[in-house]
């Protein structure tokens, strides 16, 4: 299911959509098993083979399918699914779907067979304690990311001045960072998310919208800061989890990410450095005085060689960030 936003059709997520289908129980429950058995028949071969998700990962997978999907079991709700007998025995054998059984079958065959992401599958994702919408064509925001809004937080804490003015989210894809720095905002200050992908522009305004905060985020088409020139020594802050994944790696990724997500949001060029160089030097004539700059990184040595560009800058208090997996992942920096 989909609606039409300029020229994208925006995919609604189906834990969104009115149950307006139906099937019987039975039918839905075979399906279930016959789903189950071969998830478990995967046991560890896609792990092994590309870091993939294992049978366990998959059939938690089908469950949250089915949260999203299923509107109420005979008389009961979606926990009552397992009490199938006691409701077909009972004479309620009719379940209400928000997606249509066809449609659940088809989308699991593409998780298991093509190694379709689950949130593209789902048209959501969940994100700290946000459910996005996501769909192919914009990058499914990681776990990891959302660590950029505890630092933007932190910052915020230090300086409290920094929390009314202007927030720039590059690259915005489904609008996740955004819309984590407008909640932090709470109406103070404001954010503009910028994106060079008319379908990620038309998924994080839906986004913002659906967190009632289209006043307080800008979705802007361009890339990085070229279409912020008016803005310039004016910025509060910058936030970014650029593509930096070096471009010969690119054949090593995950099917689900190689495969299906857009390689402009995450091929980083010859050493994956290229977009972080170029925010970097932007940030130098965007930021006022004070201004904070957060960028995710590979990790590592891409992570130093960014703080070695910013120390050749006008930045101070120059930081390399570990992420909960005690990874080097973020960049931090004040401009002088």
């Amino acid at each position: 299911m989909a609606v039409l936003r300029g020229s994208v059709e925006l995919v609604i997520p189906i834990c969104e959509r009115p149950a307006s289908k139906s099937t019987p129980l039975a039918k839905l429950l075979r399906w279930r098993s016959q789903s189950r058995h071969k998830a478990s028949s995967i046991s560890t071969a896609l792990s092994e083979l590309d870091g993939g998700p294992d049978s366990s990962e998959l059939l938690t997978e089908l469950e949250w399918l089915l949260d999203d999907a299923v509107e109420k079991c005979g008389r009961g709700d979606r926990d009552d699914l397992d009490q199938e007998r006691n409701d077909t025995l009972a004479g309620h054998g009719e379940i209400f779907l928000r997606a249509s059984l066809e449609e659940l079958e088809q989308g699991w065959k593409e998780r298991i067979d093509r190694r379709r992401p689950f949130q593209y599958v789902t048209g959501s994702s969940h994100w700290r304690d946000l459910v996005l919408g996501v769909q192919e064509g914009v990058l499914i925001p990681r776990p990891e990311t959302k660590q950029l809004i505890d630092l933007a937080a932190a910052a915020m804490d230090g300086n409290s001045e920094l929390a009314r003015g202007v927030w720039v989210d590059l690259g915005t894809g489904s609008g996740a960072i955004a819309i984590g720095i407008a909640r932090l905002l709470d109406g103070r200050g404001s954010v503009i998310a910028v994106d060079a992908s008319e379908v990620a522009i038309a998924v994080a305004e839906a986004n913002a919208r659906r967190y009632k905060l289209q006043e307080a985020v800008t979705l802007v088409k361009g890339s990085w800061l070229t279409p912020l020139r008016d803005e310039a020594g004016k910025l509060s802050g910058i936030v970014s989890n650029p593509p930096y994944i070096p471009s010969r790696n690119l054949g090593r990724l995950q099917a689900e990410v190689g495969k299906h997500e857009p390689i402009c949001a995450l091929d980083g060029g010859v050493d994956g450095i290229d977009h972080l160089a170029e925010i970097c030097q932007g940030a130098c004539w965007a930021l006022k005085s004070g201004g904070f700059l957060a960028l995710e990184t590979d990790g590592g040595e891409q992570a130093q060689t960014v703080a070695k560009i910013l120390s050749d800058k006008p930045f101070e208090d120059i930081k390399v960030v570990k992420d909960f997996a005690e990874m080097s992942r973020f960049v931090t920096a004040f401009h002088t």
